[in-house]
C-alpha cells in the first residue's frame, strides 16, 4: 500500500499505541482512528482497509457499533474491489478467500472448499465479529461458494447478475436465504425455491462508480463515442452489431461536422479517458437489462447516456426502473438513433441538463453505500418474518443432504474445471444413501468428472457399495463404463438422458443415428416426478451454433421454468434440439 508521509506517520502512531503492553483506552484510540478515517476514508481505500482491520482486531473493546458483514468469494483474489469499497465506510468486513497467500491479515479469512464447512468458517471469524449477513455479488458466476451455507446462523444473500447461468442458479436458490435479482422482471423466476427475493436497486451488483470514474474533464472534444464490440448471439442478440453498423454509417455521413470515436477492447485508462472526453456515449444492454456496468460508467463520466436494450423470450424490461428516460438518460432504437443524436448534438444545453441529472441521481441515490444501507434495513425488517431454515415449502425432498445443492452448484461451474471436479467429488459422497436407481442415475451424470480426476478404484468402490456384481465386471474405459451403468436402468429418463448426453459430448454416437435415437428416447416424454435432486448432464458442445442453442433453447427457458415438470421439459427439448438441428 502507498500512503502520503503524513498518513503513514499517523497509521504507524496508531499501530504503535495499539501494540503497547500497558493498559490502552481503546475507545479513545477508536475516536482518533475514526477521525482519521472521517478525514481521508471517503476516497482513500488504504485508510478504509486499515480502519476496518483496527476494528476487527478489537471488536469486543469498542463502544462504536457498525454492522458486521461476511463477504463471499466476490473478493477471492483481492479485497476490496469496487463492490466492497463503500461497504468499508459503513460496516466491519471480513472477506473470504480460497488463496492462502491472501489471508495474512485479519480482514481476510482462508477456507478450503474441500475441508472447511461453513460452520468451520464461522469458528475462524475474529472474536466478537457477529455477521449481520453473508453476501456475495455475482454469486452464480464461478464463485466457489462454501459447502454448508445452509447451516449459517445468519442470513445468506446472493446477488444474481448473469441471469442466464440458469443451471447453477437453479441450485443456488436452494442454498441462499435471499437473492437480489439484477432487475425486477426476474423476481418471479428466482423466488421459486428456498430463497426469498429482496428488491435492491441493481441487485446490489452494480451502482454508482463515481469514486473510480473521473467526471471533471470539461474539454469534451468527442461528440459521440462507442466503446463496445459487436456480438451476434447470447444476451445481446444481434443488437450490438446492428448499432455498430448504424454508428459507422453515422460517422461516415457526419465526419465533417462531428467527432465520432468508435473503439473497443480498450484498457481501463483508455476507456475511462474516452468517456471523460465524450459529450454522448452509446450503450446497448442485453437480456440482463435494463442496465449494465457501462450504463453507470457512462453516466458517472459526465457523458450523456444513449441506451437501447434487448427484449426476448417474452421478457420485457422496464427502461425506467431506476433511471427515468428523458430525465437521466436517452433511449433510442435502430430507427430513431440518427435523428435523436442530431437533435441533442444541435442542442448542447440538453446534453448538459440530462447528463448532470443522471450523474446526480446515480451518485446521490444509487451509490453502493445507499444500497448497502437498504440491504441492512430490509434484512432487519425480515427478521420477524423469517421462515425456519428447515421449513421451506418450495424446497425439494426434505431428506436430501443439505449439501446436495451446494455441491451441484459447484459441479455446474463449467468454466471452472477445478470447481466442477470438487462438486462431483462431493456429490459422489452425498448420493450414496439414495436408492439404487437414483444413485446410479446421478452417478452417471458426474461420471466423466470422477473419471478424469480420480483413479479407477475410487469409482469401483462407489459402485461396489450398491452393486458388487457390476463393480467386479466394471471396465476401466469411460465409454464402456457409461454403457455398463446405463444398462442397469435403461428405461429411466434420467439414465437415458445422461447416457446420450455423455455420448454426444464424446462423439460416440453416429450423427446420422442421433436424431432417431433422441426422438425415440424423449420426443413427448413427460416426467411429472422429476425434481432438482436428479442430476441431468446437459450436452456440452463447442461451436457458434451450439452456443446459440445453449443460450436460446436451454439457459433462458430453464431460467423461466418454475415447476419441476417444466424444468424437465427444458432439458428434454434442448437435447432434442441439439440432436436434430
Amino acid at each position: 500500500m502507498e500512503y502520503s508521509s503524513s498518513q503513514k506517520s499517523t497509521i504507524a502512531e496508531f499501530l504503535e499505541v495499539e501494540s503497547r503492553q500497558d493498559p490502552i483506552d481503546f475507545n479513545s484510540l477508536e475516536e482518533k482512528w475514526f477521525g482519521f478515517f472521517d478525514e481521508y476514508g471517503d476516497s482513500d481505500v488504504e485508510i478504509l482497509v486499515e480502519y476496518n482491520r483496527f476494528r476487527l482486531r478489537n471488536q469486543g473493546k469498542l463502544k462504536r457499533k457498525r454492522p458486521s458483514i461476511l463477504v463471499g468469494p466476490i473478493n477471492d483474489a483481492g479485497f476490496p474491489n469496487f463492490h466492497t469499497f463503500d461497504l468499508l465506510k459503513i460496516a466491519d468486513v471480513v472477506s473470504l478467500t480460497t488463496q492462502k497467500t491472501n489471508a495474512s491479515t485479519v480482514d481476510r479469512l482462508y477456507y478450503s472448499i474441500v475441508n472447511d464447512s461453513f460452520t468451520k468458517i464461522i469458528d475462524k471469524l475474529p472474536q466478537g465479529f457477529n455477521p449481520l449477513c453473508y453476501w456475495d455479488s455475482q454469486a452464480e458466476h464461478g464463485h466457489p461458494q462454501p459447502l454448508g451455507l445452509h447451516e449459517s446462523p445468519f442470513p445468506t444473500v446472493a446477488s444474481i447478475c448473469h441471469i442466464f447461468y440458469s443451471p447453477a442458479i437453479k441450485h443456488l436458490i436452494e442454498v441462499f436465504d435471499y437473492v437480489l435479482p439484477i432487475s425486477e422482471v426476474f423476481d418471479q423466476f428466482l423466488e421459486t425455491s428456498k430463497s426469498k427475493v429482496l428488491r435492491i436497486p441493481f441487485g446490489l451488483n452494480w451502482a454508482s462508480m463515481h469514486h473510480i470514474i473521473d467526471s471533471k474533464n470539461e474539454a469534451r472534444e468527442i461528440d459521440v463515442s462507442v466503446t463496445f464490440s459487436d456480438n451476434d448471439h447470447g444476451p445481446y442478440g444481434n443488437l450490438r452489431s446492428a448499432v455498430l453498423e448504424k454508428m459507422f454509417y453515422f460517422q461516415k455521413k457526419y465526419s465533417d461536422q462531428y467527432n465520432i470515436e468508435i473503439q473497443s477492447g480498450l484498457k481501463k485508462d483508455a476507456y475511462e479517458r474516452i468517456l471523460s472526453k465524450s459529450k454522448i456515449s452509446i450503450n446497448v444492454v442485453g437480456f440482463n437489462g435494463p442496465y449494465n456496468y457501462r450504463t453507470c460508467e457512462i453516466i458517472n463520466s459526465g457523458a450523456l447516456l444513449f441506451q437501447s436494450h434487448v427484449d426476448s423470450h417474452g421478457v420485457f424490461h422496464n427502461s425506467s426502473e431506476l433511471l427515468e428516460e428523458g430525465k437521466h438518460f436517452i433511449q433510442y432504437d435502430l430507427l430513431n438513433l440518427e435523428e435523436k443524436l442530431l437533435y441533442f448534438l444541435q442542442n448542447p444545453q440538453l446534453i448538459d441538463r440530462v447528463s448532470r441529472a443522471g450523474r446526480n441521481k446515480l451518485e446521490n441515490d444509487l451509490n453502493y453505500e445507499c444500497l448497502f444501507y437498504e440491504l441492512f434495513n430490509q434484512l432487519e425488517s425480515q427478521k420477524e418474518n423469517t421462515i425456519s431454515k428447515n421449513d421451506h415449502p418450495n424446497s425439494d425432498q426434505p431428506n436430501i443432504s443439505k449439501n446436495f445443492h451446494s455441491a451441484a452448484f459447484l459441479w455446474e461451474q463449467l468454466g471452472k474445471k477445478d470447481l466442477r471436479a470438487i462438486g462431483a467429488a462431493e456429490l459422489s459422497r452425498i448420493i450414496q444413501p439414495e436408492t439404487d436407481l437414483k444413485f446410479f442415475c446421478n452417478l452417471l451424470a458426474i461420471l466423466p468428472e470422477l473419471y478424469k480426476n480420480f483413479d479407477f478404484s475410487y469409482i469401483k468402490r462407489l459402485i461396489q457399495s450398491k452393486n458388487e456384481k457390476l463393480a467386479e465386471e466394471l471396465q476401466s474405459d469411460l465409454g464402456k463404463m457409461v454403457i455398463q451403468v446405463y444398462s442397469l436402468y435403461p428405461e429411466n429418463a434420467a439414465m437415458c438422458y445422461n447416457m446420450i448426453s455423455i455420448s454426444m459430448e464424446n462423439n460416440w454416437i453416429d450423427k446420422t443415428q442421433l436424431p432417431v435415437l433422441a426422438k425415440q428416447a424423449f420426443n413427448g416424454v413427460k416426467w411429472n416426478d422429476y425434481d432438482k435432486t436428479w442430476l441431468l448432464r446437459y450436452p456440452i458442445k463447442s461451436g457458434t451454433r451450439e452456443s446459440k442453442l445453449l443460450y436460446e433453447k436451454f439457459r433462458i427457458p430453464l431460467l423461466m421454468a418454475k415447476e419441476n415438470f417444466e424444468i424437465w421439459e427444458v432439458y428434454r427439448d434442448y437435447l432434442l434440439d441439439l440432436a436434430t438441428n
